[in-house]
């Protein structure tokens, strides 16, 4: 069953169809973890790394030189502690 590997549609393939049949039997597959990082983005500690990040940007650009790599691993590391559990639970 496709929906326990947390896809919400499914594509369907019938070998017997024509072209244009094969366009209508066609549904995207929806990717769970794209909706968790945007939920994980909106939390506290996520959305704390993201405004760090962020900010070190803005001194960048206005300084013209440097650079933000940390700030923007903090950011990943923070997304990927919140986002990774909840993937791991809809693949079980």
């Amino acid at each position: 069953d496709p929906s326990s590997f947390g896809f919400s549609k499914v594509l369907v393939c019938n070998p017997l169809n024509n072209m244009a049949d094969d366009e209508e039997d066609e549904i995207d597959l929806v990717d769970p973890k794209e909706e968790l990082v945007e939920k994980c983005n909106q939390e506290g500690a996520v959305a704390a790394k993201w405004a760090d990040y962020m900010a070190c940007a803005d001194r960048i650009e206005a300084k013209g030189e440097g650079e933000c790599s940390g700030q923007y691993f903090d950011y990943l590391h923070v997304l990927d502690k919140c986002v990774m559990p909840k993937v791991w639970s809809l693949l079980k």
